[in-house]
């Protein structure tokens, strides 16, 4: 589809999404003025609306910390009390979060709040990014069933993807088959945005280079939903032969940060989320979801710190991921897992591996092995004794060859698991 039509079908289709975009647009230079705007909305809102907030008291933006931190656990106790009952103002529907960490968290998201995901989304790409994604032919590697299946079953669905150049790949099982299938299409299509799951993209990007497999060479690597660590990013970058750009977004709030071409560190998309850094715990307030308002919440992410410079978006720096990619060492020691997962890269019989932790002393390695190949025992060994020196040294150890690891229900593959309180 011929890219200039691409983009006019895009901006036909979301004129929310291309207002809201101007918005943002007109507040350049003092995005400040912008959120102090929406943040003061949003606190009447949910102080008339809102039976959990009625007593808080009306702040400016720069008084955020005195009101309270939102949880996990209080969405679960009292989910009606956090409800507005003003709720049908927006056409709304449920989203959950956190499968993979225990029980989910149920949340209502309405079209306003998506309507300003797809803006800062859109921001995101051309202002930060520097690649249109209404105009760019896309292709994104998924691995959500619910997710694909909404964008590729329908007739209608059919039709927007080709009128918008977009292909998308069902990255569920993404096995050899599936990455021999995925590689032709980026050669098919030629993708300025190849888009997906980090762990994914990386995947593909080992198979290729083992297999000597040639690809179309992307513009923007936009990676997603797992850290990316550094041989993961020099290895894509290797590959593809484009820049990885990593976005932090989250079923809870999405569009929250992602890295850019000129600054450094993530750049927060703050007309969307404000981001607060407490005790190395990331919160969040989405500043327009008003069916189910979330301020201040305790997302589960850690990063070091949130910088601010007058004029420009504000970046978050040091971001680890998530608060239990960490392995227990006791009660009060851990290790970042990510010292663990690098232990596993390029080693040969080695096709994919999840790490779990079930107490302080028992792990089980679950890895798939390459095809009439496993891994040396030697190196097995080697692993063990380096982990061993990493955590403790009376750990044991059970590796265990598996067909296939168990993605989480929304298609993520977590490399390691600590399972201790879960």
């Amino acid at each position: 589809m011929n890219k200039h039509f691409a983009a006019w079908f895009w901006r036909q289709k979301n004129p929310g999404v291309m207002a809201a975009y101007a918005e943002i647009k007109s507040y350049e230079g003092r995005y400040q003025e912008m959120v102090a705007l929406y943040f003061e909305q949003l606190l009447r809102h949910v102080k008339e609306t809102v039976p959990y907030y009625k007593d808080i008291s009306l702040v400016g933006v720069d008084q955020i910390a005195t009101l309270p931190i939102m949880t996990k656990e209080i969405i679960r106790a009292v989910p009606d009390r956090l409800v507005s009952s003003a709720k049908g103002r927006y056409r709304y529907w449920q989203n959950t979060s956190g499968g993979s960490t225990g029980e989910p968290v149920r949340l209502l998201q309405d079209e306003e709040y998506q309507r300003w995901v797809g803006a800062s989304i859109h921001y995101y790409f051309k202002d930060l990014v520097g690649c249109d994604w209404s105009a760019s032919r896309k292709l994104d590697i998924w691995g959500s069933v619910d997710d694909f299946e909404k964008n590729t079953i329908s007739l209608s669905a059919r039709l927007r993807n080709q009128l918008s150049n977009t292909v998308f790949v069902n990255a569920f099982r993404f096995g050899e088959e599936t990455m021999y299938q995925t590689i032709q299409k980026i050669n098919q299509h030629r993708p300025e945005i190849l888009k997906g799951y980090s762990n994914s993209l990386y995947d593909l990007a080992c198979f290729i280079e083992k297999n000597g497999l040639k690809v179309h060479s992307p513009k923007v690597i936009s990676t997603r939903t797992a850290m990316v660590y550094l041989e993961q990013r020099e290895t894509m970058e290797r590959v593809f032969g484009g820049k990885v750009f990593d976005f932090y977004g989250s079923r809870e709030s999405s569009a929250i940060a992602g890295e850019g071409s000129k600054q450094s560190g993530r750049v927060i998309l703050e007309f969307n989320n404000i981001v607060e850094v407490v005790d190395g715990e990331i919160l969040l307030t989405n500043l327009h979801n008003y069916t189910m308002p979330l301020i201040r919440y305790k997302i589960m992410d850690q990063a070091d710190h949130v910088e601010r410079q007058e004029g420009f978006l504000p970046t978050l720096h040091g971001l680890n991921g998530r608060v239990f990619d960490y392995f227990l060492i006791d009660d009060k020691n851990r290790v970042h897992v990510q010292y663990v997962i690098t232990l596993f890269f390029f080693i040969e019989g080695l096709v994919s591996f999840q790490i779990i932790q079930h107490d302080f002393t028992n792990y089980t390695i679950n890895y798939i092995p390459e095809k009439d190949k496993d891994i040396l025992e030697s190196k097995k060994q080697e692993i063990v004794e380096r982990m061993k020196k990493a955590l403790r040294s009376d750990i044991s150890v059970l590796w265990q060859p598996q067909t296939e690891i168990e993605k989480t229900p929304s298609g993520k593959h977590f490399y390691a698991r600590c399972e201790i309180g879960k």
